[in-house]
């Protein structure tokens, strides 16, 4: 409940008085079933005269109908087309008695004058009645209206918040949870928060206010049948009890199972080729169909719950109605109230219990807005562990000298080092490789210079300053990385180039493409740099996303740049070709390389050999080799290979 009152102080209190004016709207029209059994009352009592005290259900009518037996005839006499109004006042005449006539010697008007009054009354009531209907459509269009209005605004300001909080996460929240689920949290949770704030707040106060006002009523009305209607409210209240927390514990599960549908959904799409091409297509329908029977089995499981709660109630409220209609007409025949009199306490009765099963039923829209309220706010209340210091260091330029003391990384508190008392410096100029087997922690280690992760113990500096007291934004400005699996956005070849450098001119995007050695690739295209890509990029090859990618953190112009095994992907002519740019690029700037080639480490001024985070060996490509370690291991493996390539390169060139 505290997270709902959070959602309120944050996200509703800025719409205060609208959502004063919607609630008001909402407890009015609330009102309006009252006010129309009200008006009911007066048809039968005032207009029809039916019922009245002391007659009973079944009083007979005497010979000489007189007072308001008489009036109830002509009334009815009127109503049914029946005999003449002057002949029916003669045979209801006392035997002996003359017209009655004033001091003009006219006959008296009495009879007449109170037909029109109840046709005047009968008159006024359905004016009220029509005018009391249009009033109360208008305000259940403005409430409707404005709910929706506040439930949108609420929406588009949480799903940014959220989606604010995503952007400012470390990756290794990321790491932790599929993107299917992630993404629900952003969509499906948020709507569902939406769906709360007519759903829950609005329906809770109204019908709490058309319980307070249905009780007051029955009370005035008939004290006796008002306590037999207010005696089975605590069995709602028990019914409620029982019902709760089996719905919230279901609830709960739902939306968990809801995300993992996502997941699996984002999973087998996003690796469509690979799910093709190892021919899982089945796996992958029976993993689904899995996870949506669970999904099914909850379903069924919450719909149990929920449609045993409002069985439940309506028996309550149905055993309670009876023994209402039994006493109520027990006390018509009494005359202890008219016929009005009981019509409106039995049509006010039903609107009692409505907000009561309502607010049972609410329970499990509260537990599910509960659920999915919970998992948003995981989400705004994630931990930011990598954030910009008070006083954060920028600057437009970067010499690129970079430095680890003693840096060791755990990617949880209780797991092991992904890296672990890691020494070097790199200086503007050199080329450093990482090498070593999959897993030892090169990638990691290029994560740092990123400020993706966070050393947990040592530094890491950039010309002397902690990369800790960067402003994360210009850090990375001069910081760049081309991944191993390049991701392309939906647009032209030229918008993904100018991604990381939105005013990069054309001139600048053409440059970066022959660095990359894309460019003849591009003009060979129909629309040539206006050429769509799909999503991620489908329409290319992995060579041509890596060269992509490449030319992205090229038109940047960099001091440091990071190759995560980026051209692994690429045939030996065209990785000759960057081997040559690359040479000329990395003059006046720190480049690292990943690889697992020889053939690139071989060019670099210093190689770092992993193995299970630690940095076992380094040095240039002559000193491990004759030092012959894990590196020279690694060399004699590929040596064959590598030359042969390196041969056929040159040829070609």
């Amino acid at each position: 409940m505290n997270l709902i009152l959070r959602l309120v102080r944050i996200y509703l209190k800025p719409h205060k008085m609208a959502f004063f004016l919607v609630l008001s709207a909402a407890m009015v029209s609330s009102l309006a079933p009252f006010t129309l059994a009200y008006l009911s009352k007066i048809m039968v009592d005032d207009v029809l005269g039916i019922g009245q005290p002391g007659q009973g259900a079944t009083a007979e009518v005497p010979d000489h109908n007189t007072g308001p037996a008489a009036e109830n005839d002509v009334l009815s006499g009127l109503e049914s087309g029946g005999p003449d109004q002057d002949t029916k006042i003669r045979e209801t005449k006392p035997e002996g008695v003359g017209d009655p006539e004033d001091i003009d010697g006219r006959p008296e008007q009495a009879p007449q004058s109170g037909r029109e009054s109840r046709i005047q009354m009968l008159w006024m009531v359905f004016v009220l009645y029509v005018g009391l209907r249009v009033v109360f459509a208008a305000l259940g269009w403005g409430y409707s209206f404005g709910i929706n209005r506040i439930g949108q605004e609420v929406v588009y300001r949480l799903r940014q918040d959220v989606y604010a909080k995503l952007q400012s996460l470390q990756v290794s929240y990321f790491d932790r949870y599929q993107t299917g689920k992630i993404m629900s949290r952003v969509m499906d949770d948020v709507n569902v928060v939406q769906s709360s704030v007519s759903g829950v707040f609005i329906s809770f106060f109204t019908n709490v206010s058309t319980l307070i006002v249905g009780a007051v009523i029955l009370l005035q009305i008939n004290t006796n049948l008002a306590a037999i209607a207010l005696m089975t409210l605590p069995f709602y209240v028990v019914a409620y009890q029982f019902f709760r927390r089996r719905i919230r514990y279901v609830s709960r599960l739902i939306r968990e199972q809801n995300a993992s549908l996502y997941g699996t959904i984002g999973d087998s799409v996003g690796g469509v080729r690979v799910v093709m091409s190892f021919a899982r297509e089945l796996r992958e329908r029976r993993r689904f169909f899995s996870d949506l029977a669970e999904y099914l089995r909850l379903q069924i499981r919450n719909s149990v719950y929920n449609t045993s709660l409002g069985v439940l109630c309506g028996l309550i409220s149905g055993v309670g109605t009876t023994l209402i209609i039994y006493y109520g007409i027990l006390s018509v025949r009494d005359g202890h109230m008219t016929l009005g009199e009981f019509l409106y306490f039995y049509g006010s009765v039903g609107f009692l219990f409505t907000p009561v099963v309502a607010l049972s039923n609410m329970n499990a829209h509260l537990q599910w807005v509960m659920t999915a309220v919970t998992r948003v706010f995981q989400v705004l209340d994630e931990e930011v562990r990598i954030y910009d210091p008070e006083d954060a260091f920028e600057t437009d330029s970067v010499y690129g000298e970079v430095i680890f003391h003693n840096v060791s990384l755990k990617y949880s508190d209780n797991g092991p080092y992904a890296l672990r008392h890691v020494n070097f410096a790199v200086f503007p100029g050199q080329m450093v490789c990482l090498v070593g087997e999959s897993g030892a922690g090169k990638s990691t280690l290029a994560n740092l210079l990123l400020r993706l992760y966070e050393p947990g113990e040592g530094r890491i500096t950039l010309d002397g300053v902690d990369l800790k007291t960067f402003a994360m934004a210009s850090l990375r400005r001069h910081v760049r990385m081309v991944p191993q699996e390049p991701f392309l956005f939906s647009g032209t070849l030229a918008e993904n180039i100018r991604y990381g450098q939105p005013d990069a001119t054309p001139n600048d995007v053409v440059r970066a493409a022959k660095s990359a050695e894309l460019h003849d690739f591009i003009m060979s295209q129909p629309a040539r740099y206006e050429t769509h890509l799909g999503e991620g990029g489908v329409s290319l090859s992995g060579g041509q996303r890596q060269r992509m990618a490449l030319a992205m953190t090229l038109i940047t112009d960099p001091s440091v740049l990071i190759l995560d095994d980026s051209t692994s992907a690429l045939d030996a002519v065209t990785e000759s070709r960057i081997h040559r740019t690359l040479e000329h690029i990395q003059a006046h700037r720190s480049t690292f390389v990943i690889t697992h080639k020889i053939s690139m480490a071989r060019r670099a001024d210093l190689i770092l050999v992993l193995e299970k985070g630690r940095v076992v060996e380094q040095g240039t490509h002559e000193f491990l080799v004759t030092k012959q370690g894990a590196y020279f291991d690694l060399f004699r493996s590929q040596l064959s290979e590598t030359e042969l390539r390196e041969e056929s390169a040159e040829e070609y060139v």
